[in-house]
């Protein structure tokens, strides 16, 4: 069980921060790139504002492809600022927390950043071609920016191949200060109801390059990097859930712009063609609500504040959410 104590919070340039500690069946999480961090600074960058509520009144209709055909979810919300961010909160927390072993009291973290992705995530495409190599390595393809998308997913369907590519863009460069130290970072993906058969496939997390950032081409299609940095099998991914990846590197992280990637197959990054003919691997993930919703992607990155310095103890003490 999580218990968090909010310290403060406070309005900052494009989202919130929140300063807080938080326990695990009892016992204090350590914070920070070391777990010495007794109170974190978690700022919050486009929050959501949505949550989900079976007797909201906001509506979401979600329509995505089976083997069957066309089918469509509804999904009820409520407008709740607050929830949303206590949900946020206790997601990264569990994210980034670690033993409280070598906690330092009163110790003030200098930075976990949440960021959610641009209103322009979605897929890019390639499809109907007669070959797998005419599907992976063409230059272009169709953008799609519905919600939910095969946010990954290339499959075979009859004699035709396709290959799809989910890009997700955040906008880290306004926040994170230049020259911050950068020690750790986490991609997060909403699942939906649909997958593919191709249960043991997987999918991985590279980078991308967009011609306009945060906006996708058509010529975006190859602009992947087929090295991955974190990676999950199609069957561990949950629907209705966060699945979370680790990555690798933090070489991506721009301290100027955006930080750009790519959700794709285990088939597209290792160009295995996929068989039998009517193998299907994919994974439908919530992609950026209009409105805000505690389900769109996001990015949570652990980092000191570029020579910034902590804020003072006293400052903090008697002060609540």
């Amino acid at each position: 069980m999580l218990e968090i104590e909010i310290v403060e919070t406070n309005i900052i340039d494009g989202g919130i921060e929140v300063f807080a500690r938080a326990w695990r069946n009892g016992l204090q999480i350590g914070l920070g790139a070391d777990g010495t961090v007794d109170i974190e600074r978690f700022r919050f960058i486009n929050p959501p504002v949505l949550v989900k509520d079976p007797n909201g009144n906001i509506e979401r209709v979600y329509e995505f492809v089976t083997e069957s055909g066309t089918e469509t979810v509804s999904s009820f919300y409520r407008e709740d600022p607050e929830e949303a961010l206590l949900q946020s909160l206790s997601h990264s927390i569990e994210i980034v927390g670690l033993s409280g072993d070598n906690i330092i009291a009163g110790k003030i973290g200098n930075t976990t950043d949440t960021f959610y992705s641009s209103t322009d995530d979605g897929t890019i495409i390639r499809q109907t071609e007669a070959t797998w190599a005419g599907a992976r390595d063409g230059a272009t393809g169709t953008v799609g920016q519905t919600n939910p998308e095969y946010a990954m997913g290339e499959y075979i369907v009859g004699s035709l191949y396709r290959v799809a590519r989910f890009y997700v863009s955040f906008n880290t460069g306004p926040t994170i200060p230049d020259g911050s130290s950068i020690s750790s970072a986490t991609l997060s993906l909403y699942g939906f109801n649909a997958q593919g058969d191709g249960f043991s496939d997987s999918i991985h997390a590279v980078k991308s390059t967009l011609a306009s950032a945060p906006s996708l081409a058509t010529g975006d299609f190859d602009g992947v990097t087929f090295s991955s940095l974190a990676s999950a099998t199609i069957a561990s991914i949950g629907s209705s859930a966060y699945t979370d990846f680790a990555l690798s590197s933090t070489s991506g992280i721009s301290d100027t712009g955006y930080s750009n990637y790519a959700f794709i197959t285990g088939l597209d990054l290792n160009n295995t063609t996929p068989s039998p003919q009517g193998t299907r691997n994919y994974k439908y993930f919530y992609t950026f609500d209009e409105t805000g919703s505690a389900q769109d992607p996001k990015l949570v990155v652990v980092h000191t504040s570029g020579g910034g310095s902590p804020t003072p103890l006293m400052m903090l003490m008697g002060m609540g959410s």
